[in-house]
């Protein structure tokens, strides 16, 4: 009869730490742009200085169009946001104008405010309390992603940044998406800090990761 009880125990605890880490993923593709966010890696390669390595194979079935919004661009005006509660607490800076929408305590996605879903959007949340390393979350986001999606391709990844591309399961876009989680002082994953869009966002993106990164600190 115990071992029956571990055994109910074992099964029940495996299925809410897969259920977190599914939610965490899937999370930012659902609230953030469509409205609707496996153990086996992929050898990924950096970002070169022409661009990201795209696949070169046409995919079975043809990504549907997605939403006319302008192209994001590089080199936006920023404003100060502050994320968290007072008795933890980070700042950094969001694209001044974006609305926000949010999620919870910790977490805040931003998208331009001629957003009509799809497009491309920003999402701040603070993660602290999985204590984990970036790297450990970067592996575990490669993981999520290719149990969640199809055709999922790996453009960059490092010790703390992740940037996939993959099809939209409900929209049946192309999707671009870039994970940085920030430490802090021990070293812990602290602070994720994701964008996501279209093809012809990704100068945008890239310089919307690096601005919003640059700027995430502790608060005062």
């Amino acid at each position: 009869m115990q071992r029956g009880v571990e055994g109910k125990v074992t099964v029940i605890l495996a299925a809410l730490v897969t259920c977190v880490l599914l939610g965490a993923v899937a999370g930012w593709a659902l609230v953030t742009l469509t409205r609707t966010d496996p153990s086996r890696a992929e050898t990924a390669q950096p970002l070169t200085a022409s661009g990201p390595r795209l696949p070169t194979q046409a995919p079975e079935e043809p990504y549907a169009d997605d939403v006319a919004l302008p192209t994001l661009q590089p080199k936006l005006d920023y404003r100060p946001i502050r994320i968290g509660s007072d008795a933890y607490a980070w700042r950094g800076t969001v694209p001044r104008g974006w609305l926000t929408t949010v999620i919870g305590p910790n977490e805040n996605t931003y998208v331009p405010p001629d957003s009509e879903g799809g497009g491309y959007g920003l999402r701040l949340e603070l993660v602290l309390g999985q204590r984990l390393s970036p790297q450990a979350l970067v592996d575990q986001r490669l993981v999520a992603f290719r149990s969640l999606f199809e055709d999922v391709h790996v453009l960059l990844k490092t010790a703390d940044t992740i940037k996939m591309s993959y099809r939209d399961p409900q929209a049946n876009w192309l999707r671009f998406n870039t994970f940085r989680w920030i430490p802090d002082a021990n070293g812990t994953a602290a602070v994720e800090v994701s964008v996501a869009g279209r093809e012809q966002d990704l100068p945008g993106l890239d310089d919307l990761l690096e601005t919003v990164s640059a700027s995430v600190r502790p608060a005062d």
